[in-house]
């Protein structure tokens, strides 16, 4: 007797010629690993990498020894006005056992970039295969996920960590959250564990707190009575409690470091170009799901918003409402439009946190749910459309090849600064930005002496470097050619510290000065201009300008350092001692202000004293004078 309908046999058939899971595995991270193999022989860029690793100073105390309440550090204080203390320790992981000089190590941090980056995507494979996909659509589906060109900013970039680690603990809590549905085995075991997953993935990047609401989209999809108070609220009451308490403590630190905020916006909007900007962002970011056209570092706000964006303010909300009136029933199409939204919701801009427009890297989880949508369209146009099957393996093919492609090139772009500020350049020559920063990378190189191998810094022109390009983005200012004051107070910042490197100080001072003028308040400002008056060793407008920055802040360590040295060449030994004495009790890590407490005991005859000092700088790795141990 025949039992199954004509449908079953022609389900049954392609089930049948699907390969053994493992193979699956081994074929999408072999794809995968491969369009990002450029990334292994990328250096750090001059993007954020600095601040977050190569001067940070809580990491680079794990250069010489593991240590307990430094890890306890991270989890108590941002990291450059970001809480991902997650992300923190495992760069100090890195540092500890791979990586004591951070500068010369790039390859272990790329490479763990890359296997979170795997991780992952061998997560949404699984996600998808308990999610009742086939096992080649699922693949296709991971597969998208793993080589699709918006992913390259969050695995060739290092400080961007926070995102494949946060995303690999999200899709894990998404797993054991499911088993916690589907088995009636260990329910318990499993809620936590998607529990503490949870937590992970926050503690690696504030972004996973939308991870409850893709709770309550799953149980759409899988057709629980996710309305139901026991299921809404009691079973997710954690949820929404440590949800709400990580998006707490990250406006604070967003608050207090004002990234957002009237003084975190180079350009202010009213509330009807707010939300026109993140309509507009929202449907930039589908028309880059299917077509990735342009791939920047940093895209900026517009001076004036354009009208698309007020079109996109009308269209968007009305065609979302219609998808989900027309797709109501259909949980495929609601839980792929649903995921995509929450997961970008909070990352649209309209609390504006910074100077960035779009960025590639919020993508990173939400596409999952176009992604899972993809999955099963290939699942049905094989069951229902035998008669292409071919066609459409094929579409799919050059689909996956011309992504690939992309892929592996954008992930050269990311090389190095010098590849990543030209590719900008290129694609936006009339923009200030792409100038600034290589003006700012070479600069960087210069002061602080970055082995970077791409350079030639032994180049008699090197040191012009900066000021050509600085030249150039103060000739194209702003956003659009449009003067922002804090954007050309930025740009007269730079070109006065460009200035100091073929000693002309006279026009550092002035550079330094018309940025103070423009914005009075402006510590870097102030700070630099000051340390361009001691070393021309005008002590006394030096110290004016220090006691002007301690008014704006008296938590900088560093200006304390620098005050007591200046008080020092002025003679004033006490003035000296009690701001030394300030530097270290703010920052006691640091072997050069105990070096420099030492000198002012020696000054004072305190030999007792001195040597204390000396030898604690000795046990933080400096370079001691002997005079000073002796």
């Amino acid at each position: 007797m025949i039992t199954s309908t004509p449908h079953d046999i022609k389900s049954n058939s392609i089930i049948s010629k699907q390969p053994a899971t493992w193979m699956l595995i081994l074929l999408l991270a072999g794809l995968t690993f491969s369009v990002f193999y450029p990334t292994l022989s990328a250096y750090f860029v001059d993007y954020d990498d600095p601040q977050y690793l190569l001067r940070n100073v809580a990491l680079s105390n794990f250069s010489q020894d593991w240590s307990w309440s430094g890890v306890l550090h991270f989890f108590t204080a941002d990291a450059i006005g970001n809480y991902i203390p997650l992300t923190s320790f495992t760069y100090a992981i890195e540092q500890f056992f791979f990586a004591q000089d951070t500068l010369s190590s790039p390859f272990i941090f790329h490479l763990d970039n890359v296997l979170l980056h795997l991780g992952t995507t061998l997560c949404v494979f699984f996600l998808f295969r308990k999610m009742g996909v086939g096992k080649w659509a699922a693949f296709l589906g991971a597969l998208l996920f793993g080589i699709h060109p918006m992913r390259v900013e969050s695995v060739a970039w290092v400080t961007e960590r926070k995102d494949v680690l946060y995303g690999f603990f999200f899709l894990l809590s998404l797993l054991a959250y499911i088993n916690y549905i589907k088995w009636d085995k260990h329910k318990i075991v499993w809620y936590i564990c998607a529990l503490v997953c949870f937590i992970l993935s926050c503690f690696a990047k504030v972004q996973a707190v939308t991870l409850p609401l893709c709770l309550v989209v799953l149980d759409i999809y899988l057709k629980r009575k996710w309305n139901t108070p026991k299921i809404l609220i009691l079973e997710k009451l954690p949820w929404w409690l440590l949800s709400i308490a990580f998006g707490v403590i990250n406006v604070y630190i967003l608050t207090s470091q004002k990234v957002i905020g009237s003084d975190g916006v180079l350009v202010h909007y009213n509330i009807v170009q707010k939300l026109a900007l993140g309509a507009y962002a929202y449907a930039v970011y589908i028309v880059k799901f299917v077509y990735p056209y342009q791939m920047l570092a940093y895209y900026a706000f517009p001076v004036h918003v354009p009208i698309t964006a007020y079109l996109c303010l009308v269209l968007v909300p009305v065609i979302i409402i219609l998808i989900s009136w027309k797709t109501k029933r259909n949980t495929v199409a609601l839980f792929a439009l649903a995921f995509f939204t929450f997961n970008v919701i909070f990352v649209l801009q309209i609390v504006a946190s910074g100077s960035t427009f779009l960025a590639d890297r919020y993508t990173y989880i939400a596409y999952i749910g176009f992604f899972f949508l993809i999955a099963k369209a290939y699942e049905w146009a094989m069951l229902q459309l035998p008669a292409y099957r071919y066609h459409i393996n094929i579409a799919q093919g050059l689909y996956c090849m011309l992504f690939a492609f992309t892929t592996y090139n954008q992930s050269k772009v990311w090389q190095n600064s010098v590849a990543l500020w030209q590719h900008y350049i290129d694609d936006k020559p009339n923009d200030y930005y792409g100038y600034y920063q290589m003006a700012e990378y070479y600069t960087d190189v210069l002061q602080y002496n970055l082995p970077d191998p791409y350079l030639d810094i032994n180049d008699p022109q090197f040191n012009t470097l900066p000021l050509k390009y600085l030249d150039t983005a103060i000739a194209k200012d702003s956003v659009e050619g449009r003067p922002i004051v804090r954007t050309t107070a930025n740009l007269l910042v730079n070109h006065g510290v460009a200035c100091e490197f073929t000693k002309m100080y006279a026009t550092s001072i002035s550079d330094y000065t018309k940025a103070i003028a423009m914005q009075p308040n402006m510590k870097e400002a102030l700070e630099k201009r000051a340390w361009t008056y001691f070393y021309i060793k005008k002590y006394d407008l030096a110290m004016q300008d220090y006691d002007r920055y301690q008014q704006l802040d008296s938590t900088d360590d560093l200006m304390y350092y620098h005050k007591s040295l200046c008080e020092g060449n002025m003679n004033r030994l006490e003035d000296g001692m009690r701001d030394v004495n300030k530097a270290i009790t703010l920052n006691s890590d640091v072997a050069l202000y105990y070096i420099t407490r030492s000198d002012f005991y020696k000054l004072r005859n305190m030999p007792d004293s001195m040597h204390m000092d000396a030898q604690r700088a000795k046990q933080l790795g400096a370079d001691v004078p002997a005079m000073l141990l002796n």
